[in-house]
């Protein structure tokens, strides 16, 4: 074989080992141009979950504001949809998401993106989805997950109030959101547990009132303060 041969057989056999390569760059190109998240971005997450980044989806739900006018009208429930949502997710194991949730966020914040829990459905593999949005407020990770109790008493926009008010007493980071759950978890040292209990009581009270706060705010201490909340 001569020598220009050669070269158009070498050539031919570099492109051939590159287009996987150049697939999953396209894939990866076309998931930062429908989300707003940098390829830099997607490429770092991918690299410290160890996995490869997907669509950030969640299922349909109507949204809930108070005092809308237009929610007041027949609505059409549509069940068993999806919608896409601006922002990528990993399917990360269930034991350390939240050391995960810590990792990508120390790493993305200069980058004005945050990490959080997105979907605590029961998988056999025990793998959780831990979602990365734009954004520097994290109530918007709870504007875009549409977090509200399911029988509308408490509206996304009233959970977030109740949330600020705690927020300013204690400060928190907001681990995970879903369609009718949270998960805090103080950045401050908490000088009077049963007044941190009673304040979370405020913004989910449970179904029974506790009979012993301070049972309930050792039971919060015991936990460093992280807490879910959840509503009907």
């Amino acid at each position: 074989m001569t020598a220009l041969k050669w070269f158009f057989a070498s050539c031919l056999l570099l492109t051939a080992c590159n287009k996987p390569e150049n697939k999953l760059l396209n894939k990866k190109q076309e998931l930062s141009e429908k989300t707003g998240i940098e390829l830099a971005v997607i490429h770092k997450a991918e690299q410290l979950t160890h996995t490869n980044a997907m669509r950030f989806k969640r299922w349909y739900r109507n949204v809930c504001i108070a005092g809308d006018s237009v929610q007041q009208l027949p609505q059409h429930q549509v069940k068993g949809k999806t919608v896409e949502l601006p922002g990528i997710s990993f399917l990360v194991n269930g034991d350390s998401c939240e050391r995960m949730v810590d990792s990508l966020n120390h790493i993305l914040a200069q980058k004005e993106c945050m990490a959080f829990i997105s979907d605590d459905a029961y998988r056999e593999d025990r793998k959780r989805v831990v979602s990365v949005i734009h954004a520097t407020d994290k109530y918007d990770i709870i504007r875009m997950q549409e977090t509200a109790s399911g029988t509308s008493v408490i509206a996304t926009d009233s959970l977030i109030a109740r949330l600020r008010q705690l927020d300013q007493k204690y400060a928190f980071d907001l681990i995970a959101a879903g369609a009718d759950w949270v998960i805090v978890r103080p950045r401050v040292e908490i000088a009077n547990w049963e007044d941190y209990a009673l304040e979370t009581l405020k913004i989910c009270p449970l179904e029974e009132e506790p009979e012993d706060v301070a049972a309930y705010a050792y039971a919060l201490k015991e936990d460093k303060g992280r807490i879910l909340m959840w509503w009907d």
